[in-house]
């Protein structure tokens, strides 16, 4: 029979391993779209590379060391750092814009959806940090 935590416990850390897989295979596709001859992905495009290396490479790591470790805490804390590096990757892609659409109003739109994504990214950062304070702090 198996207590009550163990079955949440081997589900989190399944949850884990795949997001290390999806990660890993987002990383390939970041870095295929070159050689896919995109109409509407620019020159441009190599500049904002680090940016998603960062980010993914961040969120590979921390899923690595939670399935050794996944305390509360500790979750938060690096939920805020990733969230962080998500909102770098959002920013790098605003300023460098690496997409012409052909249509200024998709642009546009695409550029809306940028600064949104970096809203809501930042609220998912304070979130984080405010749930990070208040479990070191209990």
């Amino acid at each position: 029979m198996t207590r009550r935590g163990d079955a949440g416990q081997g589900s989190s850390r399944a949850g884990y391993v795949v997001t290390i897989i999806l990660n890993l295979i987002l990383l390939y596709i970041v870095h295929s779209v070159p050689s896919w001859n995109l109409s509407f992905i620019t020159a441009a495009y190599p500049q904002v590379l680090w940016a998603f290396d960062l980010s993914i490479g961040a969120t590979i790591a921390a899923n690595l060391t939670y399935l050794a470790y996944d305390r509360p805490w500790y979750m938060h804390l690096t939920r805020a750092i990733l969230a962080a590096l998500g909102l770098v990757v959002l920013i790098v892609l605003f300023s460098v814009y690496p997409f012409d659409f052909g249509a200024p109003a998709l642009d546009i739109l695409v550029r809306v959806l940028l600064v949104l994504g970096m809203v809501g990214t930042a609220i998912g950062l304070i979130v984080e940090a405010v749930q990070f304070g208040r479990t070191i702090g209990a």
